[in-house]
């Protein structure tokens, strides 16, 4: 089948090519031209004034036809423009979010008067006995084995190992952290424990005080387990929904930035 589809621009090249011809032959005194021409111009009269009102028209149609090319040049060039201020946009929401998280760890009212240092969690490694994460601050930074490490919440873990540029933290789900704990509702004490990754902090009371204890009491760090942790740190909520327990206050599963309290702890 024959393909009858001409592009748009290519037809109109071809009629303003054919009409600059008829121009230069009639230009020269071309006979058959000129004779064409006075009977075109009997046969056109009528329809002249609608095609001066169309030229107009026409010439914006053409000017629209050879300058589409531009035209899509400048959308794309808008469009990357568009792309580059949502990126933009979305960056600045995500240092607004770390700014908070930083407020957050460095704004701590249970420890105003104890040396902090704030860290980026750079990476988090969890297993099936343990959970472990990295921070992007060492010993060169003054960081020693040992350390609390909190957020804004509370007690979150301890430093169990440095290098120059990092350190690493074990958390307190962790099944190897004891930590001296007390209510300062009720004088209640004793000792909290890791129960494994996304469990409770089991938590034993010394006998003399179970009777005192209330679910929903708050739990701090004694200061009693030889010089670990200072007083006052926040660890979690008492439950006594089955086997008494402390639902911790630090959220372990989105941490991207800490604080290391600077104290000289016992290895």
């Amino acid at each position: 089948m024959l393909n009858t589809h001409v592009p748009t621009r290519r037809v109109v090249g071809l009629l303003l090519v054919t009409a600059m011809s008829l121009i230069a032959l009639d230009g020269g005194g071309f006979g058959p031209i000129s004779g064409i021409r006075e009977a075109g111009q009997s046969a056109t009269a009528p329809v002249r004034d609608a095609v001066d009102w169309g030229t107009n028209p026409f010439a914006d149609a053409w000017q629209g036809v050879t300058s589409y090319d531009e035209v899509q040049a400048e959308n794309e060039e808008l469009r990357r423009t568009i792309a580059e201020l949502e990126g933009q946009v979305g960056e600045v929401g995500d240092l607004q979010a770390e700014l908070s998280e930083l407020r957050n760890v460095t704004g701590l009212s249970f420890a105003s008067e104890l040396p902090i240092l704030a860290a980026r969690v750079v990476d988090d490694r969890r297993g099936v006995l343990e959970r472990v994460i990295t921070l992007d601050q060492g010993e060169d930074d003054g960081v020693v084995v040992g350390m609390p490490v909190v957020t804004g919440a509370g007690l979150i873990g301890r430093v169990t190992d440095t290098t120059g540029a990092n350190s690493t933290v074990r958390l307190i789900s962790d099944a190897r952290i004891a930590v001296g704990v007390v209510s300062h509702s009720s004088g209640a004490s004793g000792v909290a424990k890791g129960n494994g990754e996304g469990e409770a902090l089991l938590v034993d009371i010394f006998a003399s005080e179970l009777g005192q204890l209330e679910g929903g009491e708050r739990f701090v760090t004694s200061g009693v387990d030889g010089g670990l942790y200072p007083p006052g740190i926040p660890v979690g909520e008492l439950s006594l929904d089955g086997i008494p327990h402390l639902v911790s206050y630090g959220d372990l599963d989105t941490l991207g930035f800490v604080s290391v309290i600077m104290t000289k702890a016992a290895e």
